[in-house]
């Protein structure tokens, strides 16, 4: 974050790594719990869940952003991702096949 500060303004820059790091939590979960909150609310039915599937990637991933330094965190990036287009075509998928 320090070269990156050099450069550029961003979010991440003006949070600090504890913010960052929180502000990166706080967006998969609130995704994660408002994608789930429209399943259930929208037409209840199983295979619409089927997004599930990702949740392991997802955790995989917070706990990386936790645990690694600064320097580190950049394959953390390619793995978040792939973690997304996988749960938007599982989730496609759940709405259209279920």
């Amino acid at each position: 974050m320090k070269t990156d500060a050099v450069n550029r303004v961003t979010v991440a820059i003006r949070l600090g790594m504890r913010g960052a790091r929180t502000y990166q939590t706080v967006l998969i979960v609130l995704g994660w719990a408002l994608l789930a909150a429209f399943c259930a609310v929208y037409d209840f039915a199983p295979g619409h869940f089927i997004f599930i599937i990702t949740l392991p990637l997802y955790i995989k991933h917070l706990q990386g952003v936790w645990t690694r330094s600064e320097r580190a965190l950049d394959p953390m990036l390619p793995m978040l991702v792939i973690s997304t287009f996988f749960l938007s075509i599982l989730t496609g998928a759940g709405f259209l096949i279920f």
